[in-house]
């Protein structure tokens, strides 16, 4: 019985500093980052908490080093949209405010909070729509969806503005 605790000590150290490479690297959106965290919250408890208390605690420090953006108007229990970060692989109601809308061929970017090249902004990619409507900058927006990473932004993925609410 011995080894097979000392293997599943291995295995969730081993785990664990996957799941820590693939957060420091960027690669959140990627399966292998899914896949880990799977086989810790089964395998690893204690290790999963860990590596969720270190990831809140390198975001706090991050906001905390960065300037300060104000709460933003919309419903409550929304998530912010710069804490939307700390969310990846869940599905969560975001908010904030509208920095910029960018289009490439039929694709439109809505980068809320701060603007597009800034990494620390949080972003509603609509894929194949087009285009759409105006919308005036500093316009608190909100969409539900899951929360990935594209090059270590935060964003959700839809294919239709059906999810994406404007608040005034």
């Amino acid at each position: 019985m011995q080894g097979g605790a000392t293997s599943n000590a291995s295995l969730c150290a081993q785990l664990l500093a996957d799941a820590r490479y693939y957060v420091q690297s960027g690669q959140t959106s990627d399966s292998k980052l899914a896949w880990t965290l799977d086989e810790m919250s089964h395998r690893c408890p204690d290790e999963l908490a860990d590596l969720d208390a270190e990831v809140r605690a390198a975001t706090e420090q991050s906001q905390q080093s960065e300037p300060t953006q104000e709460a933003v108007a919309g419903p409550s229990g929304a998530t912010s949209w710069s804490e939307a970060g700390s969310y990846v692989g869940s599905t969560r109601y975001v908010c904030g405010p509208l920095a910029s809308i960018r289009n490439s061929t039929d694709d439109v970017f809505m980068n809320i909070g701060l603007d597009y090249p800034d990494r620390s902004r949080f972003t509603i990619v609509l894929w194949d729509i087009g285009g759409i409507e105006q919308v005036a900058t500093g316009t608190t927006v909100c969409v539900e969806g899951p929360i990935t990473t594209y090059e270590g932004v935060a964003q959700i993925e839809l294919r239709s503005t059906d999810a994406v609410e404007l608040w005034e």
